[in-house]
């Protein structure tokens, strides 16, 4: 495992290859693989804003973590995660 800043967002995350362990300031997230982030910039392959899905995170080289997305890795800086925003509806009229 490995822990590294994220972004530089206040996110710090752990990783392994089926999940990311990400915490901001006041909750602990555990995102099991696959799971989605947003290109904080175009890639060649996706554009600044798209909502693309993590396959798995590898460990690259020293201090290097990859995403892989589509079959292909990229840096972890190329996406920002979200924690999910779950609303749920009980009673509709």
């Amino acid at each position: 495992m490995q822990h590294f800043t994220d972004n530089g967002e206040g996110l710090n995350c752990t990783v392994d290859d089926d999940s990311c362990l990400f915490h901001s300031e006041y909750r602990l997230y555990r995102v099991p693989c696959p799971f989605l982030v947003t290109c904080l910039m175009d890639t060649g392959h996706f554009l600044k804003g798209d909502n693309v899905e993590v396959q798995c995170v590898i460990d690259g080289n020293p201090g290097q973590i990859l995403f892989m997305v589509k079959g292909e890795l990229f840096p972890h800086y190329y996406f920002s995660f979200s924690p999910p925003h779950n609303l749920t509806i009980t009673r509709l009229k």
